[in-house]
């Protein structure tokens, strides 16, 4: 499949008000793109109309998509594009939440563009895809080594057998597996003239650049370690694992890598750090920093207790990552901790703690 290159091709950042979505929007921007995002809503558009033309003035405009799950929604969005970012997908894990409020938008929001982009966007040569690195996490014990050729089989049975009963982390992650699958499926049935790519983050840290006034408002990953910092964390929680991570400057970054690399088509990338650490390794990776390098925060930054996790951290699960594929080295802890605080204190959402 042909590459796309700056200046002249016009990308399309699918769910561009969102946390990981801007991220993208801006990286595309900052390489030379020119950047179409869609929106659900015209406000959001203008915020990002906003916050973009003061760096790029005349490269990015936006695109009102209300309801990504209606059979036309892109079928106008992606005319006169060369590379999709698909973004646009629920991101939480509330329990009452009705299973279909998540799987039909990333099930049909995925199909919908595919077939838009097989029929009204001739320019398109290849779509990546944000899926999850859960699904590939079975229930397999240490010293498993995770890859992308797992599938999370279970949290799908879940959802089959239990229906709205299912837990919302079984939801969530049953519609990354079902939306994968559909577009997999969707391609192997029918000749299209774009190759797909998907792109697994886990957990994804950074600085929120997204329109957000109040701590609640934020996304669920920057969300945790606001807690983290504010709140602190019981000992019992301490020594437990936190979850796989990944910076959102490393994720837009393969989004863009894999739209301009030929060699990154029909891959399923898992863009995670590979270790899973306990709580008390965010605490030890930032305050391990140089005090040039960590933000000033107002309130007092939460020890944890130091060693706490020696002795079971080798019980946490492992998976392999892109990084080989891709070429580069993903951020590491302290650094990713460190720039999430500093963004949620550049937007003034640390003021009600101090």
């Amino acid at each position: 499949m042909p590459t796309i290159s700056p200046p002249a091709t016009v990308l399309l950042s699918l769910g561009a008000s969102g946390f990981v979505a801007i991220h993208v929007a801006k990286t595309f921007l900052e390489r030379g793109y020119h950047v179409l995002g869609s929106v659900r809503s015209a406000s959001k558009g203008t915020y990002l109309q906003n916050l973009f033309d003061h760096n790029f003035p005349g490269r990015f405009r936006y695109i009102s998509v209300p309801d990504i799950c209606a059979p036309t929604a892109w079928d106008e969005a992606v005319k006169g594009v060369h590379g999709i970012a698909h973004v646009a997908s629920p991101c939480h894990h509330e329990d009452a939440v009705d299973a279909d409020e998540f799987i039909r938008p990333a099930v049909d929001g995925t199909l919908n563009l595919l077939k838009s982009a097989a029929q009204f966007g001739p320019e398109v040569a290849r779509i990546v895809i944000t899926s999850s690195n859960a699904t590939i996490l079975e229930q397999h014990d240490p010293p498993y080594v995770y890859s992308n050729k797992d599938w999370c089989n279970f949290a799908v049975e879940e959802v089959n057998t239990l229906g709205n009963a299912a837990s919302g982390v079984a939801k969530y992650m049953a519609s990354k597996v079902l939306a994968e699958r559909a577009a997999n499926d969707w391609l192997a049935q029918n000749k299209v003239h774009f190759d797909i790519t998907h792109v697994l983050p886990s957990w994804v840290y950074g600085a929120p650049i997204q329109d957000v006034h109040s701590p609640e408002a934020l996304n669920i990953s920057v969300k945790r370690v606001y807690e983290w910092f504010v709140d602190g964390l019981p000992e019992s929680q301490l020594p437990t694992a936190s979850g796989w991570y990944i910076d959102v400057r490393d994720v837009a970054r393969a989004h863009v890598d894999v739209l301009e690399r030929e060699d990154l088509g029909s891959q399923r990338l898992v863009v995670s750090r590979a270790e899973n650490p306990a709580y008390q390794d965010v605490y030890d990776a930032y305050l391990a920093l140089p005090d040039a390098k960590r933000p000033k925060l107002p309130f007092p930054v939460p020890r944890g207790v130091p060693g706490i996790a020696d002795d079971v951290r080798c019980k946490f699960s492992t998976h392999e990552t892109a990084e080989a594929v891709l070429g580069w080295k993903f951020r590491a802890l302290g650094e990713s901790i460190a720039w999430t605080l500093e963004g949620i204190a550049d937007k003034g959402l640390f003021s009600a703690t101090s």
